[in-house]
């Protein structure tokens, strides 16, 4: 998929709810966005290495639409 993108895995954030994914991204040098849908996934998910936790993926794409895209 990042290839179809042409893009780095630096540019890229993968959103995953296991730790076996933040491994994934990781190993790849992607950012990771965990989702985590109780307090105890996202404690989970943040154990593992998760940078950030969302809660949703409603939410996730309310924050995208409010950024201002690059030129």
């Amino acid at each position: 998929m990042i290839g179809a993108l042409e893009a780095t895995p630096a540019e890229c954030a993968l959103i995953t709810a296991s730790p076996e994914g933040i491994d994934a991204a990781y190993g790849i040098g992607a950012h990771v966005i965990g989702y985590a849908r109780t307090p105890a996934d996202r404690e989970h998910l943040a154990d593992a290495g998760a940078t950030c936790t969302i809660p949703s993926l409603a939410d996730l794409t309310l924050r995208l639409r409010a950024r201002p895209l690059p030129n």
